[in-house]
């Protein structure tokens, strides 16, 4: 997976993902006891946490952090639920499916800002649990606008 860590764009972004690798150790993804929030508290803001109840892929949202109201301009609850937003509901379903990261940029309406994503899949004997998000939203000026560009036409 180190390409796809070369294509993360935030430090932040970066940040999670290094630790969720170290808590996978030799695994395609860690459990949720074994990622420690405690190594992440910076972040708390700004992730979600989507469970999974047994084989169906219907989500439950169990956490969503108080910034992510900023972030997404509305409540996070619902657009992590809905289907047709990066980021959200299909995206939550793919990690799940795939057992691997995800991660993209979306402009928001009228901006400069992009809110950027990653979504990392918890789980246990090959079987996705839960789905980490990471939601941020930045201003173009934060990453170069070829990198934001580049973010943008992959998730496209």
């Amino acid at each position: 997976m180190p390409k796809f860590r070369s294509q993360l764009l935030l430090e932040e972004q970066i940040f999670l993902y290094d630790v969720w690798r170290i808590a996978a150790t030799d695994q395609i993804m860690p459990s949720r006891s074994a990622f420690s929030i405690c190594a992440i508290g910076s972040l708390l803001p700004y992730l979600s946490l989507v469970e999974f109840c047994g084989q169906q892929l219907s989500p439950k949202v169990r956490l969503t952090g108080s910034g992510l109201r900023d972030v997404f301009g509305d409540n996070p609850s619902e657009i992590l639920t809905k289907t047709g937003i990066a980021g959200s509901l299909d995206t939550i379903r793919a990690v799940a499916n795939a057992k691997i990261p995800m991660a993209g940029a979306v402009q928001l309406d009228g901006s400069n800002r992009v809110r950027v994503w990653l979504r990392l899949p918890l789980g246990q004997n090959g079987c996705v649990e839960q789905v980490l998000g990471l939601d941020l939203s930045v201003a173009g000026s934060r990453a170069p606008k070829w990198a934001f560009e580049q973010v943008l036409q992959r998730v496209k």
